[in-house]
């Protein structure tokens, strides 16, 4: 008797295989963006995170800005953010690494400003604790969430 494979056996399981490859498939293409929309907020949320803290740490003013292309980390060394000149730029991020991710914000002037004491410098004109969020999303319609308050709490939130 001959060792080895059938035919027939050889086309069941290029069947099986097809079937299971087909199904497969289109939730591959999910998991992708999901983990694209994952990876993003994380990194915005520890930076927003150290950007805190370094603003604790060094007794002095730190803040985050957002532009339509990208995000920058700065170091107000002169304590005074409002001023360009002494400023200095820590990180930049291109939202374009970030493939089929789109950010948006809500704070005034695309910008948050975190105090030595943890605590943001918030405007006059922003009424309630929250002081402004930044939402972020994939090309599958899930979302993500960073609100960050008055106090310097920063909150991750899906939808």
């Amino acid at each position: 008797m001959p060792a080895g494979f059938t035919m027939m056996e050889l086309m069941v399981v290029v069947a099986i295989l097809t079937v299971i490859i087909v199904t497969a498939i289109p939730n591959f293409g999910t998991f992708i963006a999901n983990m694209r929309l994952k990876n993003a907020s994380d990194d915005l949320y520890f930076t927003l995170q150290q950007v805190r803290m370094n603003a604790i740490r060094s007794g002095g003013r730190w803040m985050v800005v957002f532009s339509n292309t990208s995000y920058q980390v700065i170091n107000c060394v002169d304590n005074q953010c409002n001023t360009t000149e002494n400023n200095l730029v820590v990180k930049e991020t291109p939202f374009s690494s970030y493939k089929s991710i789109s950010f948006s914000d809500t704070f005034l002037n695309h910008t948050v400003e975190f105090t030595p004491d943890g605590m943001v410098d918030k405007p006059s004109s922003i009424s309630g604790v929250e002081v402004g969020a930044i939402s972020i999303s994939n090309n599958q319609g899930k979302s993500k969430t960073i609100s960050i308050s008055e106090f310097g709490i920063i909150r991750m939130t899906s939808s």
